[in-house]
């Protein structure tokens, strides 16, 4: 796989892209962090806006509580009429259900519901009397009203600046939801004290939950009077963006929260494509590139590769290589191996040609010289006619056998279709049959065995086998012989027992009943001579087994690599 053309390009595009799929991480996440942030500064406006209209109605509130404060120390210790001033703010007024005047001590009976009430048990009375200052608080269950209302509290002082007492307003709670939900969409608010207690909600003061699953505390935060951004996580531990603003500093906070769970849609699709945007582009870019290769390069080099496969001279129509659709580039490298077929067609064509004149020229040859040899035995039978001298008979006999030896040998070459190598055992078959109808009168009893196996050999060791055998059958026939009541016997046998050794056994009897044959014993010693010769140019091994009642000849050689004709006319 690393080497082939599509690991490759592959892997080159894969870093072709890399610097592309960085820079586009790094856009998008640019982008998701300013969208991020525009919708921070979004609720974090909403929530303000919100706010403001909370901090109108507790100013008002407020100045409400100061305006009363100077009108009951005007009226002075005259509690019905400070409480008639009371009773007519509150029914003249549709934001307020509660208004009084009380001492330090933290007893009020001037107040708008006519029932004194004492506010010194109260939890925050303690923190107003030693630090007095304005204070609002909320009460679920009001003193002077019962239900559940936004308190508003003032000090007053007198002209000396001294602190004679306080005045409180209040508002119900029910107008505060109203207000919360009136004022801004998209976004669930919620009124805290600094404890983080849910005080009133846009949703409703009984559905607060939301609010409290958030756990968010202003008393532990660094807040400035503009608000934060705070990022929590909810009950199903999804992040969550909320805003706090400060209505009082230390005491009311309002806290905003998108109602969806994705407050910006294009925000939540590119937030979450951000690890799969590059990854998507880059696989993208890999199957488009693969195709590419695909279809353009790798399917024409199969193909092309497929007739390279099936490149036969025999049909060179169907070695061709025709690409359809392939580009220019591919196309002219097919054109190239189609006229590179067309130019070893011509070639292959001219080589068979060259090669069979060669074959029919050999075979002429061999013909010719069979003839001369058949002609040159024919002279010499004609010469031995008109001789009477046996031992000249004798000579010119061997003579004879030999010639047609080589005969036989050239007759296999130009009858044989393939003359780059004979077969040794139809020579050899011919041979001993020649030698025997020759060498043998008619009346003479000699068993003759022949073995011989299918061997090919090269013609340049065809010919000394041929004339080693023609040597060793006659002197096998000259000495053979048997014991009383046996038959002389002469074998030949000729094996293959590996693809590169030759064997051959040339055996005889001996006993005192001897052949009667035309061959005259003597003890020159030509033929053992000629066999040694003979051995010699096969380059084999020679072992002569001589007993009493036997006389073997056994040669081993290996056999001649022979160099085809074409590859020598290629050459």
């Amino acid at each position: 796989m690393r080497r082939s053309l599509s690991a490759r390009i592959l892997f080159l595009l894969t870093i072709a892209l890399l610097p592309i799929g960085l820079i586009a991480v790094q856009q998008t996440t640019s982008v998701v962090r300013e969208a991020q942030s525009l919708v921070e500064r979004d609720i974090l406006a909403r929530t303000s806006a919100a706010a403001g209209a909370e901090q109108a109605i507790i100013r008002d509130a407020q100045g409400a509580a100061r305006a009363l404060g100077t009108a009951a120390l005007v009226i002075g210790t005259d509690t019905a009429k400070c409480t008639e001033l009371m009773r007519a703010f509150v029914e003249e007024s549709d934001a307020y259900v509660f208004a009084g005047f009380g001492g330090m001590d933290g007893a009020m009976e001037c107040l708008s519901t006519g029932n004194p009430i004492d506010v010194s048990g109260l939890d925050d009375w303690a923190d107003f009397v030693s630090d007095p200052g304005p204070m609002v608080t909320v009460n679920r269950r009001g003193l002077g009203t019962g239900q559940a209302v936004l308190v508003t509290s003032m000090p007053v002082s007198d002209t000396a600046g001294r602190f004679v007492g306080f005045t409180s307003v209040s508002i119900p709670l029910t107008l505060a939801d109203t207000l919360l939900s009136l004022k801004i969409e998209g976004v669930d608010l919620a009124l805290t004290d600094r404890d983080g207690t849910v005080l009133s909600a846009s949703s409703g003061s009984d559905q607060t939950s939301i609010f409290d699953r958030m756990r968010i505390v202003p008393s532990e935060l660094t807040l400035d009077r503009r608000g934060q951004i705070l990022s929590i996580g909810n009950e199903d531990g999804r992040p969550v963006t909320a805003a706090i603003v400060p209505l009082i500093p230390d005491s009311l906070y309002l806290i905003g929260k998108w109602t969806n769970e994705k407050p910006n849609g294009v925000t939540g699709i590119v937030g979450t494509a951000i690890p799969i945007f590059p990854v998507l582009m880059w696989l993208m870019g890999l199957v488009v590139a693969f195709l590419a290769i695909e279809r353009l390069v790798l399917r024409h080099l199969r193909t092309f590769r497929r007739q390279l496969s099936r490149l036969s001279m025999e049909d060179q129509y169907q070695s061709y290589a025709l690409l359809k659709g392939a580009p220019i580039e591919i196309v002219q490298i097919a054109n190239s191996y189609n006229a590179m077929i067309d130019r070893i067609a011509a070639e292959h064509a001219e080589v068979e040609k060259a090669s069979r004149e060669k074959t029919l020229l050999l075979k002429e040859v061999h013909h010719r010289v069979k003839n001369n040899l058949q002609l040159i035995a024919s002279i010499l039978n004609m010469q031995l006619r008109h001789l009477e001298a046996p031992e000249a008979q004798r000579v010119l006999r061997r003579v004879q056998d030999r010639v047609m030896s080589l005969a036989t040998i050239h007759k296999s070459l130009y009858v044989d279709a393939n003359v780059e190598w004979v077969r040794a055992d139809r020579i050899l078959s011919e041979i001993i049959n020649s030698v025997l109808n020759v060498g043998l009168p008619t009346e003479s009893h000699l068993e003759s065995h022949t073995d011989l196996q299918p061997v090919e050999l090269n013609p340049d060791q065809a010919v000394p086998l041929s004339l080693l055998v023609t040597e060793a059958v006659t002197n096998a026939i000259k000495y053979a012989g048997a014991s009383e009541g046996q038959t002389p016997e002469v074998s030949v046998v000729l094996t293959e027992p590996s693809e590169e050794i030759v064997n051959l056994t040339v055996r005889n009897t001996r006993g005192e009943i001897r052949v009667q044959s035309r061959e005259i014993n003597d003890a020159t010693g030509l033929g053992s001579r000629l066999i040694e010769a003979f051995v010699s140019q096969l380059d084999g091994e020679l072992r002569v087994e001589d007993t009493p009642d036997a006389y073997a000849l056994h040669v081993s050689f290996r056999k001649l690599i022979h160099t085809p004709l074409l590859e020598e006319a290629a050459e």
